[in-house]
């Protein structure tokens, strides 16, 4: 069914799935501090390890193939069942075998579990009057944060803004449209279809027009 969308962005997610990614965008849970994604016959892809979280810490990176959890194959795991065996008690420890596939290399993690509490924004300024924010998710009531960092940062008198969204696996639809819509100027920000009725949202909260949004190894100006 989802394969007929064409759209390599659209999940479906499990009564016990959706249960795990509310958790994940409330912002606080014990694990290892990784976003991942699993796909049908593959093992599971770190998307992004939480920054200072325990995969951050290790070395652990954006694109690695965690094939093993505890000495058990991951191909076959559902994403539920790989999030649950990641996720335990606090100073427990689980052991992920890694496969990265820029070097080939194969490595044996041992990562001890901690309280995770998401930090989805952050800023600085940088020489030239330059702003740099960083969201790593759009979780549940980020934008707040979001507007307060712009801001912080219009206030020690920025000229232009860096807009770091890597390795931003999504989150909450919601949040993504109130952030949207700080740097959109005028149309459409986000349509939704639902059994063929099509809905438009035009909600604007502009706070600057000029932006360099760095994605990946690409810029692109947004006047």
């Amino acid at each position: 069914m989802m394969e007929s969308l064409d759209d390599p962005h659209s999940v479906y997610f499990t009564k016990e799935e959706m249960r795990s990614f509310q958790e994940d965008i409330k912002g606080k849970y014990v694990g290892v501090g990784m976003v991942i994604q699993k796909k049908v016959g593959e093992p599971l892809t770190v998307v992004s390890p939480v920054e200072d979280g325990p995969a951050y810490k290790a070395g652990i990176k954006p694109k690695d193939k965690i094939i093993e959890i505890d000495g058990e194959s991951t191909y076959n795991l559902t994403s539920e069942e790989a999030s649950k065996r990641l996720k335990g008690k606090a100073n427990t420890t689980v052991k992920v075998k890694v496969f990265r596939e820029v070097n080939k290399m194969t490595k044996i993690f041992e990562l001890k579990r901690e309280t995770i509490e998401l930090k989805y924004v952050k800023s600085k300024m940088l020489d030239g009057g330059i702003g740099y924010l960083r969201l790593t998710q759009f979780g549940d009531n980020v934008y707040p944060d979001m507007k307060k960092a712009l801001e912080d940062l219009q206030a020690k008198g920025m000229k232009g803004l860096i807009f770091d969204l890597r390795s931003n696996p999504g989150g909450e639809l919601g949040q993504s449209i109130k952030i949207a819509s700080m740097f959109i100027e005028k149309g459409k920000i986000v349509s939704t279809d639902k059994k063929g009725r099509r809905k438009y949202i035009y909600k604007r909260r502009p706070l600057l027009w000029e932006i360099l949004l760095w994605y990946s190894k690409t810029g692109v100006v947004m006047p």
